[in-house]
């Protein structure tokens, strides 16, 4: 069993923060009434009894996950080593954030707030536990090993996870849309990649005692002793969820406080005119409901980036004297790719790109040890 600590001390101190543990107030003075120290504490009227925004289950049940693996390996000429092995994780009892106290779906913004399940309280975030989750992956992994001058791992991963929380605690996440339907929030996790492909490389020099122009000179003090390593990484995106920006359910809960599902109308969302998705595929749900569209049903734009590094060491003589020249650059053919675009149909930003990779950056050190 585990569980991150962190996320819990966040939703603690939300708790400690507001009553019964904590009041807070917002006193105006003038010079007609000014502010002393007699009347400093003083208490302000709410017209809501209660103003808390976060609550928890009494009876919270902490979060586990079971993982089981199975491997097989072989050993191949040329120093080569390859890899199968399959990964399996069940989450269960994983955190889920609700905001219960809502009206039903289709009051009118003028009677939302009067038909709230407590009607006295604003619309507040309630943390329970019960989702759960399930991940499967099968990887590929060749290892070849250090020789003549050349050493690299390539690993690819075939994977898929499903869940209807894609937080292992709840805390950060988005609420569920139907307290009592948690499938309809069910489908791939926000973390989900179908594929990934990485390689990790290490290339040394050929010049030198070991390989070509041995005879010295300054052919060979000039090319021997250089490295090259570095990583390149090609993925597949992690999915996205069509959305709606304000609460066009009028519950007064969920949709004050953050963004619903948008509808889904049964166009493919692949195809269209737009480059990342079918815009035609979501709209707006009808007047005072949910939207149907799935939970992570857009495919995320695609990832690569290669990253590298080239090594020097000059030494003098047979002193402890080294000079070591390092140049590292991020994103080396400077191919800058989109990583996120908009999802939220009554957005301007929707099918539109809104995040992209960094440029490319090139560092150069020099260290003198002596």
């Amino acid at each position: 069993m585990f569980y991150s600590g962190s996320a819990y001390a966040q939703l603690a101190s939300q708790m400690a923060a507001q009553p019964p543990f904590a009041n807070t107030a917002s006193i105006s003075t003038s010079p007609a009434t000014p502010l002393t120290l007699a009347n400093g504490f003083s208490t302000v009227p709410s017209t809501q009894t209660i103003t808390n925004t976060a609550a928890i289950n009494p009876d919270y049940k902490l979060a586990y996950a079971q993982t089981w693996v199975a491997a097989i390996q072989n050993t191949f000429p040329q120093g080569l080593l390859v890899e199968l092995e399959y990964i399996g994780t069940k989450g269960t009892n994983l955190g889920v954030l609700e905001q219960p106290n809502r009206a039903a779906p289709g009051s009118s913004v003028l009677t939302a707030q009067q038909n709230l399940l407590i009607p006295n309280a604003t619309g507040f975030n309630y943390q329970t536990y019960g989702a759960n989750s399930i991940f499967n992956a099968g990887q590929v992994r060749v290892t070849r090993r250090f020789s003549r001058g050349m050493s690299a791992v390539a690993l690819y991963t075939f994977s898929k996870s499903i869940d209807d929380a894609s937080s292992f605690t709840g805390v950060g996440g988005s609420a569920v849309e139907y307290i009592n339907n948690w499938n309809a929030d069910r489908g791939l996790s926000s973390f989900d990649q179908r594929h990934k492909l990485s390689l990790t490389y290490l290339l040394s020099s050929p010049v030198g005692v070991n390989g070509m122009l041995r005879n010295g000179g300054w052919k060979t003090a000039s090319l021997a002793g250089w490295t090259l390593s570095g990583t390149f990484t090609a993925a597949s995106g992690t999915p996205l969820t069509a959305l709606v920006a304000g609460n066009l359910s009028n519950t007064g809960g969920i949709g004050a406080l953050g963004s619903s599902r948008a509808e889904a109308t049964g166009e493919p969302i692949t195809g269209g005119n737009n480059p990342y998705f079918n815009l035609a595929a979501f709209t707006t749900p009808p007047p005072g409901q949910f939207g149907n569209a799935g939970v992570d049903t857009i495919p995320g734009p695609f990832q690569m980036s290669l990253n590298a590094s080239l090594n020097r060491a000059f030494r003098f003589g047979d002193s402890r004297r080294q000079l070591q020249l390092r140049i590292s650059a991020n994103n080396v053919f400077n191919h800058v790719m989109i990583t996120s675009f908009g999802t939220t149909v009554n957005s301007a930003t929707y099918g539109l790109p809104t995040a992209a990779s960094a440029t490319r950056t090139v560092t150069v050190m020099l260290r003198f040890n002596f």
